[in-house]
């Protein structure tokens, strides 16, 4: 006997979510940009065709103000000082990651994401956080390097049986590849139903990392869209 569609789940860290809400808050985030609970736009259409044209090529300095298109208000003069410093060494590490690598690969390479994620332990970054280096990076490899910010951190880093339980004061570096590699989990887990989400970005291009992130971002800031199906 077949699943009811009302029974199929998706996981995103601590929380399972019908297959359903998960489709719905995709539908209406790709394509009711000018919606956003009723204050400000869905950054889909800005953010992830910022500089499209440039996305595999080296990160430059114009790819450091991308966060500002997800609403970012903390990026400062020094952060984006300290991130030009920072380029060279970036872009080594991403210059090892093929535009074709995948997070949803059985077994992905994840040692070049451990050199981007090592400037974060740089004790002289100036308020760069990991939120704000990962909506730099994923948009130069869109289907391997996730993005975060303190909303969808709530599904894996927050809360009872978060899977991520987030260490204050420890690597940076080992905080994000340990968060990378549940993501990964949860993408391998629910592989068929992620690939249906991102066909909904019809004619624009929809990762399943990004995919995640959508339904992770609206599940922190709205948890009552989980809480009837722990």
């Amino acid at each position: 006997m077949q699943d009811r569609a009302d029974d199929l789940t998706l996981r995103v860290g601590r929380v399972n979510l019908p297959v359903r809400t998960a489709t719905e808050i995709v539908r209406r985030y790709v394509a009711e940009p000018q919606l956003h609970d009723r204050r400000r736009a869905h950054p889909f259409d800005v953010y992830d065709a910022y500089r499209a044209e440039q996305r595999y090529q080296p990160l430059d300095q114009p790819d450091l103000l991308a966060p500002v298109l997800l609403h970012v208000q903390s990026l400062s003069v020094d952060a984006y000082r300290w991130l030009t410093g920072q380029l060279a060494p970036l872009n080594r590490a991403l210059e090892r990651i093929s535009p074709d690598a995948s997070l949803m690969d059985p077994d992905p390479d994840l040692s070049p994401l451990a050199d981007l994620f090592a400037v974060l332990d740089d004790p002289a970054r100036d308020g760069v956080r990991m939120t704000i280096l990962s909506k730099i990076l994923h948009r130069k490899r869109p289907r391997m390097i996730p993005l975060w910010d303190a909303h969808s951190l709530t599904c894996y880093s927050r809360g009872e049986s978060c899977p991520v339980p987030e260490q204050r004061g420890g690597s940076r570096q080992e905080y994000a590849l340990t968060l990378t590699r549940a993501i990964h989990a949860d993408l391998r887990a629910g592989k068929a139903h992620w690939e249906e989400l991102c066909a909904l970005a019809t004619g624009r291009e929809l990762t399943e990392l990004r995919a995640l992130d959508i339904v992770a971002w609206t599940v922190g800031r709205h948890p009552e869209l989980a809480m009837a199906h722990p």
